[in-house]
């Protein structure tokens, strides 16, 4: 059935094993970078939004040329728990955060902290 939903245009493939309604799918290109994040934290839960991905979520300034939302998605993970890799829509970190790095977005989903991202853009720059 979800093979027919796609095909029909129906249903969206985010990542594998998840999916979305095509009429959800958000307009900007910051949101839909968010919603690939949390589709990516959805199928891993370990995994805290982290990186270029919290900094959309906190609408932190690029300190490039290159929009954050033009970045793959970005997951961290605790050191000993999940893997590190990087595919073409999504990065996977591992990382020791104390949960005081960790916050909730507005839908609940762990994002690194705000100022742990503007360390890091800070570091960039």
């Amino acid at each position: 059935m979800i093979h027919t939903q796609v095909a029909a245009g129906r249903l969206m493939r985010l990542r594998h094993g998840v999916y979305l309604g095509a009429n959800a799918w958000p307009s900007t290109p910051s949101e839909q970078h968010v919603l690939l994040a949390r589709a990516e934290q959805v199928a891993n839960p370990d995994g805290v939004i982290s990186h270029q991905s919290a900094a959309v979520e906190w609408g932190l300034p690029a300190p490039g040329f290159t929009p954050w939302h033009e970045l793959p998605a970005c997951l961290t993970f605790p050191t000993g728990r999940g893997h590190g890799s990087q595919q073409r829509i999504a990065r996977h970190r591992l990382a020791s955060l104390p949960e005081a790095e960790v916050s909730r977005d507005a839908a609940g989903y762990p994002v690194s902290a705000t100022e742990r991202s503007r360390g890091a853009i800070q570091r960039r720059t």
